[in-house]
């Protein structure tokens, strides 16, 4: 898989691939590297690689070394100095790049002794300072046969602590990082907690028949990673729904041959580490979800036998995504373009047109023929380098990523095959605070759609942007109350209250309460684990009088900090009731007897 990574690399990334040169065979030697990547304040890199190679043989060394640096590297100030001696070099350009040669005039023999070649440069575009984090990708010069040794000084120029590091460090000392015996090409590190994205989004609805329809809709919803700050949804929907896999839905009424244009506006919040008031709902979702959550759906079908056969030895999750990574490559001649989706075995007989697409459906349908469960995220992938982090969906360039339920640790997590086979990031375990989740599918493997799919013709309907503005927090409930202000002393009366999230973003784990001192109340507690902004929650409740009543008795609702109110009651006696009731049959029977006598009376 490294090997992979580092032809990719090697085309794509902005950083230089050492190839070295000997009359002897690579085992008659060792190359031991030390990479020091130093931050600068603008943000650039100053990088020092040492290389050290050492004489295995008494009759073997080495005479040179060369580099190559790519054409589109932003590489400057290159130097090279050796200790062991004096060193010439020479330039040779071609279509790949510059390549340069290192001669080392008298080269040190004998056995375990070195040859050391230091080499510096600056290079800009691995750091990116944007939002609320720092990210960087650090070249490490590693490949399948060799290791390094990584050290990344930030000196004073970062603010934020070290959230993500893939691989994490050996060593931690605030403002200096270390990693031994890397064996991936890149490490990669983001400096702080959370990332913020102003978030725009259209959507186009059409109803072309004769009869009104509805129609949903799929706004970001909130996952373990994820939260969403409402500004405004313009037109409002007609209901909103959060479904079974968590999609955040907006229901709208469609008249016939109506169009609607609707706008979100809001702040998706990405997290570095799991919100720990989603990790309850997200158990008592998968309940349900694991029920559908290896079925065979379109896309994610697989009978061909050359791919069952493959997947013979592929047991753990590990295994999925080295197979994905290793089976297929990147079609950047599809990038970006209107691409049909191929599906999981159609990826794997045609292994070279993949995209984003392909990598998550064979991923899911491995996963579930391996009994994983396992699912689909479409959404937007932050990315200033398309090359190295590509995105692939039609319509606005959006990007779909796999999630696979940890049974360990009852959770979802992210990875991402694709960015993990075009960048030589790890995105095995996790991804990063560029993900953002639009819509989810678990159960149906297209429903519902992503924004930016929701168009008739070439436009632009997603516009997302980092901010280093803070959302607004604005949690509050309205509580409508749907039983009537009589209740009947001795008798179970019944009623619903409905809860609507007024607010901007999601309320979680808030109880409600009901109490009262002269009726019995069911349910008395009962938490409310996940409401939307703008959804709307009815919860049946029944209640009957005590032993020892008094003339009015009432009910006391309390909704967590947000709602607090009391509900009086007049009460009236069975009897009182069958009363009623008899008068209000008369006066019916009398009003339909009159009816019936004025129609008579016509004819």
């Amino acid at each position: 898989m490294i090997k992979k990574y580092l032809s990719i690399i090697s085309f794509f990334l902005l950083f230089i691939i050492f190839v070295p040169e000997s009359l002897a065979q690579e085992k008659f030697y060792k190359a031991e590297y030390d990479v020091v990547h130093k931050l600068q304040s603008d943000y650039s890199i100053n990088t020092k690689l040492v290389i050290n190679l050492i004489n295995l043989r008494a009759d073997v060394y080495v005479t040179k070394f060369s580099i190559l640096i790519p054409t589109s590297s932003n590489v400057s100030d290159l130097k090279v100095f050796s200790p062991s001696g004096e060193v010439s070099s020479n330039d040779q350009v071609d279509q790949k790049g510059t390549t340069i040669t290192f001669n080392f005039k008298e080269p040190v023999r004998g056995k375990n002794q070195s040859n050391l070649l230091e080499i510096s440069f600056n290079q800009a575009g691995l750091v990116q300072k944007d939002g609320k984090t720092l990210e960087a990708l650090l070249p490490t010069f590693a490949n399948d046969h060799q290791t390094s040794r990584v050290t990344f000084d930030t000196v004073t120029f970062v603010d934020n602590q070290l959230s993500i590091a893939k691989p994490r460090p050996s060593k931690n000392e605030k403002t200096v990082f270390t990693w031994d015996n890397v064996s991936i090409p890149m490490v990669y590190v983001v400096f702080g907690q959370y990332q913020l994205y102003k978030t725009r989004l259209n959507y186009l609805l059409y109803n072309n028949r004769l009869t009104p329809v509805k129609q949903d809709i799929a706004f970001p919803p909130e996952t373990l990673r994820q939260s969403v700050f409402v500004k405004k949804i313009t037109p409002k929907p007609n209901e909103i729904i959060v479904d079974e896999d968590g999609n955040y839905l907006g229901r709208y009424i469609l008249s016939p041959q109506e169009k609607k244009i609707i706008t979100f506006e809001g702040t998706v919040k990405i997290f570095a580490k799991d919100q720990e008031d989603m990790i309850h709902y997200i158990r008592l979702l998968f309940k349900s979800q694991k029920n559908y959550l290896l079925t065979q759906e379109k896309y994610w079908t697989i009978n061909n036998p050359q791919l069952l056969k493959s997947l013979e030895k592929v047991n753990t999750t590990e295994d999925v995504f080295n197979f994905v990574v290793d089976k297929l490559d990147y079609s950047f001649s599809r990038f970006g373009n209107s691409s049909e989706r191929l599906g999981a075995e159609a990826a794997f007989v045609t292994p070279g047109k993949a995209v984003c697409m392909e990598y998550t459906d064979l991923f899911i349908g491995a996963s579930r023929e391996k009994g994983i469960y396992a699912r689909e995220i479409q959404g937007y992938g932050y990315s200033k380098d398309p090359r190295l982090r590509p995105q692939s969906l039609q319509g606005d360039v959006l990007h779909a990523w796999p999630e696979f339920y940890d049974l360990a640790t009852e959770r979802w997590v992210q990875v991402d095959p694709t960015w993990a086979d075009t960048s030589g990031i790890d995105y095995l375990h996790g991804t990063d605070l560029n993900h953002i989740a639009f819509a989810i599918h678990g159960k149906n493997s297209v429903y519902p759609l992503p924004a930016g799919m929701y168009k008739n013709g070439n436009t632009k309907d997603v516009y997302v942007k980092t901010t280093i503005d803070e959302p607004m927090n604005n949690e509050s409930v309205k509580v409508r109350l749907d039983f009537g202000q009589q209740i009947i002393s001795g008798k179970q009366n019944n009623g619903t209250i409905q809860v609507i999230n007024t607010g901007n973003t999601f309320i979680k784990n808030i109880p409600l309460s009901l109490s009262s001192e002269t009726l019995e109340v069911s349910p008395a507690l009962k938490t409310i684990f996940l409401i939307a902004p703008s959804q709307t929650i009815k919860i049946p409740i029944s209640f009957i009088t005590k032993n020892k009543i008094v003339s009015q008795p009432e009910i006391s609702i309390t909704i967590g900090s947000l709602y607090t109110n009391t509900v009086r009651f007049k009460l009236i006696s069975e009897k009182v009731q069958g009363f009623l009731s008899l008068a209000k049959f008369a006066f019916l029977a009398f009003i339909l007897i009159a009816v019936l006598s004025l129609i008579l009376r016509r004819v």
